[in-house]
């Protein structure tokens, strides 16, 4: 039904209508959570009528599939998943933005996905290291206007 692995999966309809779909967006709000605390939350704001085994079946296979990660018995989504998702869903907006350009196969973005992840997040890091840097640069050397333009 979609494309580009589990992070697209046809069973994820991440809506209201799906378990799967409303543990996300518990975990969306608020994290990390334990299973019991995802229960509870369903059973009391969503007013859902479902057993604990199978919330805990359903986060299990979230995790399994990648979409959220556990660090001492407390869930959260991952932060990988939801940058992958943000880079397949560009591309297929690419696709549908320039529908006359040739388009990639499932293969070559499945491959060159990982790549535009590193560079991506090499990026964000030089930026940030760069906000972080320059003001206390021009503090320092303020004096020497070398960051006022003439």
């Amino acid at each position: 039904m979609f494309i580009i692995g589990t992070m697209f999966h046809p069973s994820y309809n991440f809506d209201t209508r799906s378990l799967k779909g409303l543990i996300i967006e518990i975990l969306a709000s608020e994290w990390p959570l334990t299973i019991n605390k995802v229960f509870k939350t369903l059973k009391e704001e969503c007013k859902r009528n479902m057993s604990y085994q199978a919330v805990h079946k359903a986060i299990k296979q979230l995790q399994k599939d990648g979409c959220i990660e556990i660090n001492d018995y407390h869930y959260q989504i991952s932060l990988s998943w939801v940058e992958n998702l943000r880079i397949s869903l560009g591309q297929i907006l690419e696709n549908y933005n320039y529908p006359n350009i040739k388009k990639t196969s499932r293969l070559t973005t499945l491959s060159i996905k990982d790549d535009r992840l590193r560079e991506e997040t090499r990026e964000l890091k030089i930026k940030q290291l760069l906000k972080q840097l320059i003001p206390i640069y021009k503090q320092a050397f303020d004096e020497h206007h070398i960051f006022n333009k003439k």
